[in-house]
């Protein structure tokens, strides 16, 4: 009789530990899947100051990958490219050009929230690895000509997103 019931017991805790397993399983693919959200990347905290103008932009990723740009100001250019899998950049990243085509084009500090909705990124698709914001500001100021300012991590915007907001959301 002990030998049933110490089968009878083994397989319960067999079942248990498979229902754990299972749990445990689903809920690092929920948060593997959570992870793989894209992101709308915007500029923010800009070191303007109040009567210089932005003339333009330099973005570069580390990791990651463009998958769309988003908004353009009026009188603006933007090229963007994904490094992908070229011989030296097979971890992926890309650069992100932006600039006025004319001087009454540059954006001021009253209208440069037009970059806060910019790109839509995602993970690189070598490593899965969420991708390293950097690059550099081209600003006019009257009292020095253009001026290259440094951008940073606190100079971007980041938020979960499937894609590119509609347009009235975006001022």
């Amino acid at each position: 009789m002990n030998t049933g019931l110490s089968h009878a017991t083994k397989y319960l805790r067999t079942k248990r530990c498979s229902c754990l397993l299972l749990f445990v399983f689903a809920g690092i693919l929920v948060m593997f899947q959570r992870g793989w959200t894209a992101e709308l990347v915007g500029l923010q905290n800009l070191p303007l100051q109040s009567d210089d103008l932005l003339w333009g932009f330099n973005i570069h990723l580390t990791e990651g990958r463009i998958i769309a740009v988003c908004n353009i100001p009026e009188g603006w250019k933007i090229t963007a490219e994904n490094y992908g899998t070229a011989a030296l950049y097979k971890d992926g990243g890309g650069e992100v050009q932006g600039g006025a085509d004319f001087g009454h084009d540059a954006l001021s500090v009253k209208n440069v929230s037009q970059l806060k909705t910019l790109l839509l990124i995602d993970r690189s698709t070598v490593h899965h690895k969420r991708a390293i914001l950097s690059g550099e500001l081209t600003v006019f100021r009257f009292d020095n000509d253009n001026t290259k300012v440094p951008l940073g991590p606190h100079n971007f915007t980041r938020r979960e997103a499937q894609q590119c907001p509609p347009s009235e959301q975006r001022r």
